[in-house]
């Protein structure tokens, strides 16, 4: 049975514990009655399920390597010298899904705005720029557009009397924590990031947060939609 095992290239695995004193058993048996066949015939199932070819390997699955390009929003210039972060899910909640994101490789653009990466394999990637707004994303992550991060000068001036606990919020309200609290000016110039080539609005609210709640009910107004041109500085005023 060994010669036979030698011959065919193939050895027994450790869930084929015993195989060969089995092996050599039926042997004794089938010579005694003569049924070679049925020797064969069991060798073949014992080979298939418990044995395997030496030296064999599974290869792991093949990476395709991909170019990333990042361009800057409305102008498609190529931004050089972004960096490009890939990551993957560090946190699986069942309900939530990812929640947590761990970088495992960071790249470079060029001078025509392109990085290529050698693991095709990404859940996320981070994308920053020197004077853009930081960029995350899951899919088509060959193309990233960034916006330019602008200056917007806002005269806050108040009309109204309040309460000297009170305190005014003011900000874009496009993502959690946009708006800081300044008090209660009388009359002051406050600098609030922007967003170039879009659409921009201030937003502001008298006591937002109360204590670690926001406020869902309290006073607030807006300023109306104002467009920034790239790295401009728009400048508006805010009465409350």
């Amino acid at each position: 049975m060994k010669q036979i095992l030698k011959k065919t290239g193939l050895k027994c695995s450790f869930s084929c514990l015993g195989c060969t004193t089995f092996l050599n058993a039926m042997s004794i048996q089938a010579k005694t009655m003569k049924h070679y066949y049925y020797v064969f015939s069991i060798l073949a199932i014992i080979i298939v399920s418990g044995c395997s070819k030496q030296n064999s390997t599974t290869a792991p699955p093949a990476n395709n390597p991909f170019t990333i390009t990042v361009i800057e929003r409305t102008t498609n210039k190529p931004i050089a010298g972004a960096t490009v972060s890939l990551q993957k899910c560090s946190y699986y909640d069942n309900q939530f899904g990812c929640t947590a994101y761990s970088t495992f490789a960071t790249l470079t653009t060029n001078t025509e705005g392109k990085a290529t990466s050698a693991i095709g394999v990404v859940d996320q990637i981070k994308v920053e720029a020197n004077k853009y707004w930081t960029l995350y994303k899951k899919t088509d992550i060959q193309n990233i557009i960034l916006t330019p991060k602008t200056s917007i000068e806002v005269n806050v001036k108040r009309e109204k009397t309040y309460a000297p606990t009170d305190i005014l919020w003011i900000g874009q309200d496009r993502y959690f924590n946009d708006l800081k609290p300044i008090g209660l000016p009388v009359d002051t110039i406050v600098y609030i990031d922007g967003y170039g080539y879009s659409e921009n609005k201030i937003y502001w609210y008298i006591n937002y947060w109360s204590g670690a709640i926001v406020n869902t009910g309290s006073t607030g107004g807006s300023s109306p939609n104002f467009y920034v041109n790239g790295f401009d500085t728009a400048k508006i005023q805010i009465k409350y």
